[in-house]
């Protein structure tokens, strides 16, 4: 990009160039190292532009990327927090579960307590000898039908001291069971919160990392976009200065074109007299012209220039792999209004002509010749040889600019038909 202070300078120079060009005829600064600065400062602000352009696309698809991210995240989180109202509503059956293991503990206590004392009144019975012990029941027997009550009585002492010791070791094992149930809950309750919390903490972490970069992507964005639009105002500037200097050639060779008109008296349009140039006329159809530079036929560049700006190149230029130095020859019968050396505001070695169709003036205009073959005032016949093909005045390589315009005004040359 150009600087502030480099701009100044070059806008100073260009002014005062034409100044000086204008009062002596000589450029004081060449004109095609101008423009050509000022071209290869446009093509590097345009290829900062598009890196420009480039950064910013890439800021949005990262950012695009970052709210899906986001979007992601926060779809996890309200899927924790679905899970954790579930969790919620489990650990409130929990909770009942939990409350009724802890209500049916004490009451299996107080039933085992019961057992217990009941176990301790029957043992304390067969101490006391009023329950008889096995010896007792088998020897003490007066009788076989005696021996069998008393067999029946040990078995009814058995069992009910097996029953008594089950019922305890049963209801100690439901206690148990219960506890540990318990503790299993309230962990598994107590896990699953903490999980749950977890994850949580770090998702909104994660969210909040992800709007951080996002507002950082953005910021960015903006300041590429701040370089962006200075690249191109910038670009923008030497735009118009590039268009000030080419209505400033045009107000030049108009001003030239006048001035040549006045000095025209001496040039005679009846051609009665041979030795009197005189300008040839056409009538009817409109004249088929020959192509100026044969065997070359490329155009670099159209009536409207590559930068689309209207009128202001006003010709075709040609070109071609070793035109250098080729003939340029007479389109149709004219007469040369000027064949001139010098920079002549940019057109290089110059030989202007004029013809005459359906009483319209046309002038053709034969730019950055290395060579003239003509001068002014001569009658020339179609075909003939009136300069060669060159690159000087502002041109950045061989080729031939060429112009036609009607009463003074610029019109493309591909108007007309050619034979080649």
């Amino acid at each position: 990009m150009l600087g502030k202070n480099r701009k100044k300078i070059l806008y100073n120079l260009l002014a005062f160039s034409f100044l000086f060009n204008a009062a002596f005829g000589t450029s004081l600064v060449s004109c095609m190292d101008f423009l050509s600065n000022l071209r290869n400062t446009k093509r590097k602000i345009t290829k900062k532009i598009q890196e420009h352009k480039q950064k910013i696309q890439k800021e949005h698809a990262f950012q695009k990327n970052v709210k899906a991210r986001i979007s992601d995240s926060e779809k996890e989180i309200n899927q924790i927090n679905f899970s954790i109202e579930q969790m919620q509503n489990q650990m409130a059956e929990m909770q009942k579960k939990i409350d009724e293991l802890e209500k049916l503990k004490p009451e299996k206590l107080e039933k085992i307590k019961i057992i217990k004392k009941k176990l301790r009144k029957f043992i304390r019975l067969m101490y006391m000898g009023k329950i008889p012990s096995a010896y007792e029941i088998i020897f003490g027997a007066s009788s076989f039908n005696n021996f069998i009550d008393r067999v029946q009585l040990l078995q009814y002492v058995n069992s009910r001291y097996l029953e008594l010791k089950n019922k305890i070791k049963s209801e100690l094992d439901e206690i148990n069971y219960a506890i540990k149930e318990i503790e299993n809950l309230k962990l598994k309750r107590q896990e699953t919160m903490e999980n749950s919390e977890e994850q949580k903490v770090n998702l909104d972490q994660k969210i909040k990392n992800l709007d951080k970069l996002y507002e950082e992507s953005k910021q960015t964005q903006q300041e590429i976009q701040r370089e962006l639009d200075k690249e191109l105002a910038e670009r923008k500037k030497i735009d118009a200065s590039i268009d000030s200097y080419y209505r400033a050639l045009l107000e030049q060779e108009k001003n030239r074109a006048k001035n040549n008109n006045k000095n025209k008296g001496n040039i005679n349009n009846n051609g009665n007299n041979k030795n009197v140039p005189y300008i040839p006329k056409f009538s009817g159809n409109k004249p088929r012209l020959l192509w100026p530079v044969q065997g070359f036929t490329k155009i670099t560049s159209n009536f409207y220039d590559a930068y689309q700006r209207k009128k202001s190149h006003g010709a075709i230029d040609i070109a071609g792999s070793g035109i250098y130095g080729a003939p340029v020859r007479a389109p149709v019968d004219m007469v040369i209004t000027s064949a001139s050396y010098g920079h002549n505001g940019g057109y290089g070695n110059l030989v202007t002509s004029a013809f005459q169709y359906n009483g319209k003036n046309y002038q053709i205009y034969f730019a950055h010749l290395s060579r003239l073959n003509t001068s002014r005032g001569t009658n020339v016949s179609k075909g003939k040889t009136i300069g060669f093909v060159g690159s000087t005045g502002f041109s950045t390589g061989a080729h031939l600019h060429f112009e036609i315009r009607e009463n003074g005004t610029q019109i493309d040359p591909l108007t007309f038909a050619y034979d080649y």
